[in-house]
């Protein structure tokens, strides 16, 4: 069975940031698995949306893209859900539009989700780059945790940061738990 992953990113006020934000997706290695990329339009009103239907009429690769567009400006919690709404992978990542991935984030990934295939949520490295390069979070392998109350545990403790875009999640863990932004 192939492997399935839905990518999310909110669209607003970011023409400066989501050409390398799309062009850190694009150049990921999704090789084997199924990938659809759901990009929201939260109304923004600058030429990025320009940008991104240059960079998706220019792609010709594995991924799928989709355009979502919101009819008002509803903020980044409400394109987030409307993404997730629409995502149909086994597993969601959600990226901001000025952000963007490493080379081997996905392959790294990946490869952990091959090796612990019961994983609910794969945690990576976030690296907050504002002149200084600062790493967030550094693991040197990935954390593994099947007990909810150590989990709750370490995020409460913020020994896992809370931030939704450096974690490959299982979508059902998500939509059957009603958990949204």
């Amino acid at each position: 069975v192939m492997l399935s992953i839905s990518i999310i990113i909110p669209v607003y006020k970011v023409e400066q940031y989501i050409q390398r934000c799309l062009e850190s997706v694009i150049h990921q290695d999704f090789n084997d698995v199924d990938i659809e990329c759901i990009i929201v339009n939260d109304c923004t009103p600058d030429d990025s949306m320009v940008i991104v239907h240059q960079i998706i009429s220019n792609y010709h690769g594995l991924i799928r893209f989709e355009i979502v567009e919101h009819k008002i400006n509803r903020g980044v919690s409400a394109a987030r859900n409307t993404g997730l709404s629409q995502a149909t992978g086994d597993y969601v990542f959600f990226i901001d539009s000025d952000d963007y991935l490493q080379q081997d984030c996905f392959r790294l990934f990946i490869d952990y989700l091959r090796k612990y295939p019961a994983s609910d949520m794969i945690v990576g490295n976030v690296k907050q780059c504002n002149g200084d390069d600062i790493l967030l979070q550094k693991m040197d392998k990935p954390l593994y945790i099947d007990d909810c109350n150590l989990l709750f545990q370490r995020m409460l403790r913020h020994q896992i940061y809370l931030y939704p875009w450096n974690k490959l999640i299982r979508r059902n863990l998500l939509v059957d738990n009603c958990i949204c932004f």
